[in-house]
């Protein structure tokens, strides 16, 4: 495997002090979401491992988005978390968290959109000079986002997701009261219902990325 590196050393001895990275930048993850979508979240999630450790554990320093190039306030960090010798993934984030943004998707769509990581080297014993590596294997970022489809009586919508869960709104308009709509979402769910008395009924639920098929039902009178 290939690895983005970092050295850190600390060479004052008989005190307390703390070293860290330079910001390590990843971007241009070639997100294609929709303009009229609304973005909810932002995920990420780091495989990352310390090594040549020497007196010292590595930990996270910062952790931010990177929106335009430019990184983030809000630090989502696991602080004074040491990180492991072995190779393995920590989780940042959750569907309904913005970092402190509010991402338009040409914002995450863009080459300068992801995210930015410092790391910091703590001492084992004070007295003495410490070393360690830090080390990042892969980075994964997933937005999720609400975007809205209409599907007319007998009509069959192809969608395509990509790099991204999707919370998938759909939009009926029911003439007459008291219909029940059954929608048909492939691959996966396989079918969902919908009833309304107010003449426009709506559902929403979350997709992964992939190509669906998204059909209506007829309802009977």
């Amino acid at each position: 495997d290939s690895y983005a590196t970092a050295d850190l050393s600390d060479t004052n001895s008989g005190e307390e002090t703390y070293t860290i990275s330079h910001y390590l930048k990843a971007t241009n993850f070639g997100f294609n979401i929709p303009n009229d979508a609304t973005i909810q979240g932002i995920e990420v999630d780091i495989k990352r491992k310390a090594g040549s450790l020497d007196n010292g554990n590595i930990v996270d320093n910062k952790i931010n988005i990177v929106e335009g190039g430019r990184v983030g306030f809000v630090n989502e960090a696991h602080l004074l978390e040491f990180w492991p010798e072995e190779n393995s993934s920590v989780h940042y984030g959750n569907p309904n968290d913005l970092w402190g943004t509010t991402p338009k998707p040409a914002d995450v769509n863009s080459f300068d959109f992801g995210i930015a990581i410092s790391t910091g080297l703590v001492k084992t014993d004070n007295e003495n000079e410490a070393s360690a590596q830090a080390s990042i294997d892969s980075i994964k970022i997933t937005v999720t986002y609400t975007t809205t489809i209409t599907v007319a009586d007998g009509q069959t919508t192809e969608c395509t997701f990509n790099n991204s869960r999707t919370s998938l709104k759909i939009i009926q308009n029911i003439q007459g009261e008291n219909r029940k709509f059954d929608y048909f979402i492939s691959p996966t769910p396989s079918q969902f219902s919908l009833s309304d008395t107010t003449n426009t009924a709506s559902t929403e639920l979350f997709l992964d990325p992939g190509n669906y098929s998204v059909a209506q039902d007829l309802p009977n009178d």
